[in-house]
C-alpha cells in the first residue's frame, strides 16, 4: 500500500491542469499549497474546491530562484512537511524559428524550464531527508515530438524532460518516486489565448490529467510509475 497522501504542493494551481489537480487533492483529503502568481484568481480558483480549507495559496513567481525559495519554506511551514510536490506551471507560444525573438525565448525557458529546476532544487532535499515522497512533473508531448512553429516550447519542454530523468535515476535510491506525466492537447484557457485551429472539443479535460496523477500518487509502495503518456482519445490532434 502506498505512503497515505497527507500533505502536497501544486504549482499552476490557479487554473488548468494544476487547478483540476489541487482541487482532486483536497477532494481525497490531502492538505494542499497551491502556488500560483495571481492571489486573487487563486483565491478565487481555492474558494471552488469541495473543501477550500484544505488548501493553502501561496503566491511566487516560479522563475525567481528566490521566490521559489521562500515559497518551498512557506509551504513546509505550512503543512509541516511535503508528501507529494506537483508540478503543474508552464505557459508556451508560438513562433517560426526565424521570427522567434530572444525576449520570447527567455520567456518560454524561464517558466517551461528553469522553474522546473529551481522547484526541485529546494524541494528534493526535503523529499529525501523526510525519507520518502514524490515528485510529479506535468510535461507535454511536445517534449518528444516536433511542432512547426514550436521551436522553443518543444526546446524547453525536452530539456525539462532531461532533467526530470536524471533527477529520478539520482532520486530512486533515496526512496523517493518521480513520476512525468506527458499530456496531449488538454482543453485549457492556454487555447483562449493561442488559435490554432485544433478542435478543443476533442482533447482531453484537466480533470483526465488530474486522474493520472492522483493514480500516480496512490501507486503501491513497491512499485513506480516513471512516466505516464495521456493522449486525447482520437491521438495527437
Amino acid at each position: 500500500m502506498a505512503e497515505i497522501l497527507r500533505t502536497a504542493l501544486v504549482t499552476g494551481a490557479s487554473r488548468g491542469i494544476g487547478n483540476a489537480i489541487a482541487a482532486a487533492l483536497v477532494r481525497d483529503g490531502c492538505r494542499t499549497v497551491c502556488v500560483g502568481r495571481d492571489r486573487a484568481r487563486l483565491e478565487e480558483a481555492i474558494a471552488s474546491f469541495d473543501r477550500p480549507e484544505r488548501a493553502v495559496p501561496v503566491v511566487a513567481d516560479l522563475t525567481r530562484p528566490d521566490e521559489v525559495r521562500r515559497m518551498v519554506q512557506d509551504a513546509i511551514d505550512a503543512l509541516g512537511t511535503l508528501h507529494a510536490v506537483v508540478h503543474a506551471a508552464g505557459d508556451g507560444g508560438f513562433s517560426q524559428a526565424t521570427g522567434l525573438s530572444p525576449a520570447a525565448w527567455e520567456a518560454c525557458r524561464a517558466i517551461n524550464l528553469d522553474a522546473l529546476v529551481y522547484l526541485t532544487v529546494e524541494t528534493l532535499p526535503h523529499l529525501i531527508e523526510r525519507g520518502g515522497g514524490h515528485l510529479v512533473v506535468i510535461s507535454s508531448v511536445a517534449a518528444t515530438i516536433a511542432f512547426t512553429g514550436a521551436g522553443a516550447y518543444c526546446a524547453a519542454k525536452a530539456g525539462a524532460k532531461a532533467f526530470v530523468d536524471c533527477v529520478r535515476a539520482e532520486a530512486r535510491r533515496a526512496g523517493v518516486r518521480v513520476t512525468t506525466v506527458i499530456a496531449g492537447s488538454v482543453n485549457t484557457p492556454f487555447w483562449d489565448r493561442h488559435d490554432l485551429g485544433l478542435d478543443r472539443a476533442r482533447m482531453l479535460h484537466a480533470t483526465d490529467v488530474a486522474d493520472a496523477v492522483l493514480a500516480a500518487l496512490h501507486t503501491s509502495e513497491h512499485a513506480a510509475i516513471d512516466e505516464i503518456t495521456i493522449l486525447p482519445r482520437d491521438g495527437i490532434l
